[in-house]
């Protein structure tokens, strides 16, 4: 069935790779079939070829990539407006809800960007956290047939760490839906069963502000937010524009405040946070942080020659990551060992990681327990 999906997709072999899992969902069901990587409105769309080892074929659009509305030069090309809302732009993992079908049966399941089902890894246990979500909003396991397409959720928060922190240590909200066409409606479109939604900022009316209104969204962007310490930002990852054109297909833009969005216009090399960021992406969908596989994700923002400038850069994120990560793995294993939360007992928890680490490292421990969410 590769060849009817590379027909059905309009993809070339190479932009569609081979799953067979089974739904943690529904651990009845193994899936087969192939997802595309393609960057564009195919990015992370399943085409499942078989269900239990019988025929099944199905395609299931998911989370696409967003794009910029201008090009390389500046040269904004928004296309004609019937209106427009502006939701913020979260910064977490993304999680896409849909339905498959056996034919006699529909079940629903979950995947992240670019693997078909959700999963754990040994740096992010995507699926016990999104496990926790629903408990706490059971109605996401309703929206996608009440809406009847698939849904787009971000998991966010201090538990799930990107480039930008959170206060809350665990949340979710929806983005948008996308149709069986493809086709993306935002939340003002859904019944969202009185789940949290990506907050909309704004409605703009006018085809004729649209330029001035991006260039004033991603300029308070960059004035509110606040880098940390550890390089994380206090703040906002900007925005995205849902642009409804005159035939009323909606169509996504970027908006992220000038400093973040400057990163992949120049002829620099690609900043520290940026690589920073990719790489955490990279355990969405693998069990560790590689070089191959943070150059893999940013080769669909960046140019060849800003990824060849930056080499050295990605391989010392790659190689400080890894070694955080290794030092987590095992504080990990001595904290599990101790059997009390560090939420319930701070004290007797450090007493005792203090036996097994140098002082100049206990703050490091400590940070690695509460990261963890454990």
């Amino acid at each position: 069935m590769l060849e009817r999906a590379i027909k059905d997709l309009q993809l070339e072999e190479k932009d569609l790779q081979k799953f067979e899992v089974e739904d943690p969902f529904n651990p009845q069901n193994t899936l087969k079939g192939f997802l595309s990587t393609k960057s564009d409105q195919r990015y992370g769309a399943v085409v499942i070829t078989q269900i239990n080892k019988k025929d099944s074929y199905q395609i299931h659009f998911a989370t696409p990539k967003q794009r910029y509305p201008f090009d390389k030069a500046g040269n904004f090309n928004f296309p004609k407006a019937s209106g427009i809302e502006v939701y913020e732009k979260l910064d977490g993992t993304n999680v896409f809800a849909y339905r498959y079908s056996t034919g006699e049966e529909t079940f629903q399941t979950y995947k992240l960007r670019l693997f078909p089902v959700l999963r754990n890894s040994r740096f992010g246990e995507f699926l016990e956290m999104w496990k926790e979500i629903i408990k706490r909003y059971p109605q996401i396991q309703r929206i996608p047939e009440t809406n009847d397409c698939g849904i787009s959720f971000e998991m966010y928060g201090s538990r799930n760490p990107h480039l930008i922190s959170y206060n809350e240590p665990l949340e979710t909200a929806l983005l948008f839906g996308i149709d069986k066409n493809s086709r993306i409606l935002p939340p003002s479109q859904l019944n969202c069963l009185d789940m949290p939604s990506a907050r909309l900022l704004a409605k703009i009316a006018s085809h004729q502000e649209l330029v001035n209104e991006y260039n004033r969204f991603r300029k308070e962007a960059e004035e509110k937010n606040v880098k940390n310490e550890d390089e994380t930002i206090n703040g906002s990852e900007g925005a995205v524009w849902y642009l409804s054109d005159l035939e009323k297909k909606v169509m996504q833009f970027k908006c992220k405040p000038e400093s973040i969005e400057a990163i992949h216009w120049d002829n620099k090399a690609i900043d520290f946070n940026t690589i920073r960021a990719t790489a955490y992406n990279v355990l969405e969908t693998d069990s560790r942080i590689t070089y191959e596989g943070t150059v893999k994700l940013l080769e669909e923002e960046f140019r060849f020659d800003q990824i060849e400038q930056s080499k050295q850069r990605i391989q010392n994120v790659v190689s400080e990551l890894q070694q955080w990560h290794e030092f987590q793995t095992k504080v990990l294993e001595i904290y599990f060992k101790i059997g009390t939360s560090i939420n319930d007992d701070k004290r007797t928890v450090m007493r005792a990681m203090s036996k097994h680490f140098p002082k100049p490292q206990i703050t490091d421990v400590y940070k690695a327990i509460i990261q963890s969410g454990k």
